[in-house]
């Protein structure tokens, strides 16, 4: 009798420890071809062309990363022309929460920054446009058939690039440039779900990069 009862706590141990292996793997969305599912929080939108997504491990408020696998080639005259190998990866952060309160008061506290939100220091952990940034505008919007907001955002850096111009002895020297990084951080909220998606890449190729965020966006949608 008391094998058999070892026998049957054994097993059980057995059980739990391969289910907790198991939700271990589960991941916050699921990639077929280029259209990007979040069961969890039941949306679906389409990975623009010439675009990576990568999910990430559950739990997770970050739902998806997304990031451009060929850049475009700086304007003529950029600094940034100087320096090819270091250039900021244009990158698509799509984040989802839980939240009792209006999305306009989320919105107010999260920009206001005092740490009024349950969850504000994990979202300034991946929101980079919430810190040292310029708010240049906001506008209405719709994303999914759900009211939202687009705030545009400025964010400036000095850089240290190589330049063409300073030849001493031969040598190329480097010199300090200021760069901006420009993007919109969006936010929308259905039922008691908030969503946050940063867009964001360089001041100087953002047309390009722009035009891939709108086909995102046009693609969101809610699923049942």
């Amino acid at each position: 009798m008391r094998r058999k009862l070892m026998l049957v706590t054994m097993l059980g141990l057995a059980l739990l420890l391969s289910s907790a292996v198991w939700a271990k793997k589960e991941k916050t969305g699921v990639l077929d071809k280029d259209v990007f599912t979040d069961s969890l929080n039941k949306y679906q939108l389409t990975v623009p062309y010439n675009w990576r997504a990568k999910s990430e491990k559950e739990p997770s408020l970050l739902r998806a990363t997304l990031q451009k696998i060929k850049l475009e080639p700086p304007p003529a005259g950029s600094s940034q022309g100087y320096d090819l190998g270091e250039r900021f990866i244009p990158t698509i952060k799509i984040l989802a929460d839980t939240t009792s309160l209006s999305l306009e008061r989320f919105c107010e506290l999260l920009l206001a920054g005092k740490d009024e939100l349950a969850r504000e220091n994990e979202y300034l952990m991946k929101l980079d446009l919430l810190i040292q940034s310029e708010l240049k505008s906001q506008q209405k919007i719709k994303l999914g058939e759900q009211e939202g907001v687009k705030y545009t955002f400025q964010k400036k850096y000095l850089k240290q690039v190589r330049d063409p111009r300073e030849n001493i002895g031969g040598t190329i020297q480097n010199v300090t440039v200021e760069e901006s990084l420009l993007g919109y951080l969006i936010l929308t909220k259905k039922n008691n779900q908030v969503f946050m998606i940063q867009c964001l890449g360089e001041r100087d190729t953002f047309e390009y990069e722009d035009q891939d965020y709108q086909k995102l966006l046009a693609s969101w949608k809610f699923i049942n």
